[in-house]
């Protein structure tokens, strides 16, 4: 048999024995949560409070952080664009079946583009006004990029903020641009 004190440990339950029912009854179960002490969690005024400090540090950082940010995103962003655009210059020159050069000039940010007579069309020139933010240095001022999707020379094509540098890389045999 269960001795009915040791009972009284247990918070809140019920234990039946023999003849009757025995349930606990010790003040100390009987509140679960003592008057003294404050209750768990955390206000919404604490919430929001914690979500200002947290807020004004991260934009603290990020006005320290942003200039250098957005000039590296749009140099890259310039430096993609000239990629895609040398991309599609020399995908040119294999769909016609034909020489086209580029002739840069870094002075008045224009690129002047001249495709040779091929089978599949005439020569044709045309000239692309370069919306970059950053300055464009080449280690050459021309290249051709041939028929087959290879390129007469090696080129980079360096671009800066004076913080910022991106590279695109022309490769003489492969005609890859990186």
């Amino acid at each position: 048999m269960v001795h009915p004190p040791a009972l009284y440990r247990l918070p809140g339950m019920v234990f039946r024995t023999m003849n009757h029912s025995h349930r606990t009854t010790d003040p100390a179960f009987a509140s679960p949560r003592p008057s003294g002490r404050r209750r768990d969690g955390m206000s919404l005024i604490e919430v929001t409070m914690i979500l200002i400090v947290i807020s004004g540090v991260a934009l603290i950082g990020m006005t320290q952080l942003d200039g250098q940010w957005y000039a590296r995103r749009n140099v890259h962003g310039d430096a993609e664009q000239l990629r895609q655009a040398l991309r599609t210059i020399r995908n040119t020159a294999i769909e016609q079946q034909a020489d086209v050069r580029v002739t840069m000039d870094t002075r008045n940010d224009q690129w002047q583009i001249d495709q040779a007579a091929g089978p599949m069309g005439p020569a044709k020139q045309w000239t692309i006004a370069l919306q970059s933010t950053a300055s464009l240095r080449p280690t050459r001022n021309n290249v051709t990029f041939y028929p087959t999707g290879s390129a007469d020379r090696d080129v980079q094509l360096r671009l800066s903020d004076g913080t910022v540098t991106d590279e695109v890389r022309i490769t003489a045999v492969s005609g890859m641009i990186q």
